[in-house]
């Protein structure tokens, strides 16, 4: 293994550490000691990877950083697939839009930042949570997937709106300033980006 890949190896690994430490222990908690909004900056570091070494490696490394993090600590609950297809699809669109050479134009770091918090974080994983309680129900297959469980798990998605239509409208600014300081050429040369 050349140098320059021991160093890519190295890089991802520490970064994917540092997102599974920012995602599920340094989290910001909306209540405090309640989980009814979190914020976290974990997000950065999946962002880092993608761009640095572009979607493939942006969505792996955001693969990895979800089992993981979930395999060690189990925040909330057991391991549920749908998180980890966002965290997949997350680390692609971050890999699309921010992997340039610095510095990532500001529509660029807009549209990454929109499509994750509001494409992603607030449409598809409030459905997310909206099925898991009946998922248990769904994979046993001891529940027909029929109108009434598709009725509760709409019913469960419309009550979880005003929620997070407010951890959407923190997060959207707050991942657009810090996509946009990570992505400047300032930052990147730390990175020894050419």
């Amino acid at each position: 293994m050349s140098h320059s890949h021991t160093k890519k190896v190295v890089l991802i690994a520490l970064l994917i550490a540092i997102e599974i430490l920012l995602t599920r222990i340094a989290v910001i908690q909306i209540p405090p000691g309640a989980a009814v909004i979190r914020i976290s900056f974990g997000f950065v570091c999946i962002a880092i990877i993608a761009m640095l070494y572009g979607p493939v490696f942006g969505g792996i490394a955001a693969v990895v950083a979800d089992i993981v993090g979930i395999t060690l600590f189990p925040t909330g609950g057991a391991f549920f697939p749908g998180f980890t297809i966002s965290a997949l699809v997350i680390g692609v669109v971050y890999g699309l839009f921010l992997h340039n050479k610095p510095p990532v134009p500001f529509w660029k770091i807009c549209a990454a930042a929109g499509i994750v918090t509001v494409g992603i974080n607030f449409a598809i994983d409030t459905l997310w949570i909206a099925i898991i309680p009946h998922w248990g129900y769904i994979v046993s297959g001891e529940a027909n997937i029929d109108g009434e469980l598709f009725g509760r798990i709409g019913a469960s998605y419309v009550a979880l709106i005003p929620i997070r239509i407010v951890r959407t409208a923190i997060m959207l600014p707050l991942q657009i300033v810090a996509l946009r300081f990570v992505t400047s050429e300032r930052f990147s040369k730390i990175f020894n980006r050419d």
